[in-house]
């Protein structure tokens, strides 16, 4: 949209203007704000800071019994500087011009990866105070997932600023509205819930709101969202609020963070007119504070010279997506940048923490720790740019291509179909658990290629239904050997032999304390495996790309399984164990163990052989 101010770039950024502090008359000042408001609309994917003064526009209107009343227009950002105090002074956006578009968009869902007090539960506290206060009949609902954290920002956040805000407590507080602690209400009709939600939903379920906060969303089960979020679901103006500190890349947090816009808070270098993503590269050397040779704060990671974080602006790195992501660390925040003491504070955590710890808590950046086997990026090294096969549509083409390419094998992995929010008769959470079936190959003598996956969920967890779903697949593509799991699958593998014949079905079972990693058991019919053993050998060849994945688009969901494991050394055993948290099922990773292991051993391929080859090229 075309606009006539013809103050600079920097300029149009600058804090909006309390409430009332415009002299501009009334008409022209709704004109403005209904300009403004259609400008934001056109511009959903690429939020930028007000480029208008916020003005707050006085309308009239009659009430039934003939009698005036005035109407007062303002964005959110000015109303909650005109209500909201704090240590008995007025909200200040002084220094925190990046909280402006968080508060004024009329974004529906808004997520907020942070470092530590970076003001998120102020963020979060002030948007649910303001919009009570503002709205008549205003039903809101705040979730954490602890009860000791939902007080804590209930007495901490909400009471002291209801309590320390003149206006709200005069006019919209009184003996007759609701004051507890899960419970807070105004006198205009409008509530605050405040709810748990550690392992279960229950709590937050039979809530109407039309706005939903969920607060410290790393620590939730990610299966539990979709559940509280279903309390919105009445409401077609309904807003979310989700913020967090991430931790590894296969936390929720991070899992909502990829489906948003993922906006950056860059600031450029007036030096060499670098924008800077605000990260570790934007620190200088503690020496270099320490001796006064620079002033506290980011420096660019061009040229070294002091950048200003206000001068900043947000730029989305993922524009079209429905969530609207931020990012907020504590290198742009007005307390801590430009005061010497507390940017030498920042330095010795960057000095003295573990990185991983220093991105998670000051940068807001997620980080895959050392006790995680494989990571992220590791995993996407090893994707191509091929596609899976569609395990519901196969087409002529697929048939030709297997029976024609090299021997195929199958690995299957039984699952339950929890997703580790069912109870057991004896009341225990379930371990979220899916069976999965692989299907690949070796396309050479060292890279063993995924082709086809399928995770069985939602309809389709009958075993009837999976077993033969699973033996029509592997016949219409020729599998010369399925692998399959014997400790959670042994009455279903007996159906899969009959099916396909007990020559084709290879069960394993994995047992603790097997001193060989592989040994064949004639009376059960089935291979033992050295567990811990076993599973670092498949670690080990993704780790060298020695296993082929498809494009990372496709193999994202599969590829949470994988990360889902995590590694601990057992000082008793002098082991290395691998286990996943039972909300985090890791089915695909042992299907591919079964299905990779079966290959080797109809090839009769030793790992010896594999050791020597990982380093040579390709």
């Amino acid at each position: 949209m075309a606009s006539n101010d013809d103050r600079s770039p920097f300029e149009k950024h600058l804090p909006a203007q309390p409430l009332g502090d415009s002299a501009e008359s009334d008409s022209d000042e709704s004109e403005e704000l209904e300009e403004h408001e259609q400008e934001e609309k056109e511009t959903h994917d690429n939020p930028e800071l007000p480029t208008f003064k916020s003005v707050a526009s006085s309308l009239k209107a009659f009430n039934a019994d003939g009698t005036v009343r005035t109407i007062i227009k303002a964005r959110k950002s000015a109303f909650v500087n005109a209500l909201i105090h704090l240590d008995g002074k007025r909200f200040d956006f002084t220094g925190r011009n990046y909280l402006l578009p968080l508060y004024d968009r009329n974004d529906k869902d808004i997520l907020l990866k942070t470092g530590r007090q970076v003001e998120k539960s102020t963020f979060l506290a002030n948007n649910l105070i303001v919009t009570s206060s503002v709205k008549s009949y205003n039903k809101a609902l705040y979730v954490s997932p602890s009860h000791s954290q939902t007080r804590q920002f209930s007495n901490e956040k909400l009471r002291s600023a209801v309590d320390g805000s003149p206006i709200i407590k005069k006019y919209l507080q009184d003996h007759q509205v609701s004051a507890q602690v899960f419970e807070k209400g105004f006198t205009n009709g409008s509530y605050i819930f405040l709810r748990s939600a550690f392992r279960t939903a229950d709590r937050a379920r039979g809530i109407s709101a039309r706005n939903l906060c969920l607060d410290e969303l790393q620590d939730f089960l990610i299966s539990q969202i979709p559940v509280i979020k279903e309390c919105t679901s009445h409401f077609p103006d309904a807003t979310t609020f989700m913020s967090g500190t991430p931790k590894s890349f296969d936390n929720p947090i991070e899992v909502y963070w990829q489906e948003s816009t993922q906006n950056e808070w860059l600031v450029p270098c007036k030096a060499c007119g670098k924008w800077n993503f605000l990260d570790e590269k934007c620190i200088a050397p503690t020496i270099l504070y320490a001796e006064d040779k620079l002033p506290p704060g980011p420096v660019c990671m061009k040229c070294g010279q002091p950048i200003n974080p206000p001068d900043g602006r947000w730029v989305s790195m993922s524009p079209g997506k429905s969530i609207q992501g931020y990012r907020i660390s504590q290198i742009m925040v007005p307390w801590i940048s430009g005061l010497k003491e507390q940017w030498l504070k920042l330095l010795w955590k960057r000095d003295n923490y573990p990185f991983g710890q220093f991105a998670n808590e000051c940068l807001g950046l997620s980080y895959d720790s050392a006790s995680k086997p494989i990571t992220r990026d590791e995993l996407i090294e090893c994707c191509g740019d091929y596609s899976l096969w569609n395990p519901s549509g196969i087409t002529p083409e697929i048939v030709q291509q297997a029976h024609r390419g090299p021997i195929l094998t199958a690995g299957v992995d039984w699952g339950e179909g929890n997703d580790g929010s069912e109870r057991g008769p004896s009341g225990k959470v379930r371990t979220a658990s899916y069976t999965v079936l692989t299907i690949g190959t070796y396309i050479n003598q060292k890279v063993w290629k995924t082709l086809l996956i399928k995770k069985y969920m939602g309809r389709e967890v009958d075993p009837d239904f999976v077993v033969s779903d699973i033996c029509r697949i592997c016949q219409i593509l020729g599998v010369k050997l399925v692998g399959v799991d014997w400790g959670h699958g042994w009455g279903v593998n007996n159906v899969m032999m009959r099916k396909l014949g007990p020559d084709r079905v290879v069960q394993y079972q994995h047992l603790p304390k097997l001193k060989k990693p592989l040994k064949w058991d004639p009376q059960g019919f089935r291979y033992h495996l050295s567990r811990n053993f076993i599973m670092s050998e498949l670690f080990f060849d993704m780790k060298h790309k020695l296993i082929a994945f498809p494009k990372w688009a496709e193999f994202e969901p599969f590829a949470k399984d994988i990360l889902a494991i995590y590694s601990e050394y057992a000082e008793y055993k002098r082991e290395v164990r691998y286990d996943h948290r039972h909300s985090d099922p890791d089915d695909f990773f042992h299907s591919l163990l079964y299905a990779k292991l079966t290959s080797d051993i109809y090839l009769g391929k030793s790992r010896k052989y594999t050791r020597d080859v990982c380093d040579t090229p390709a």
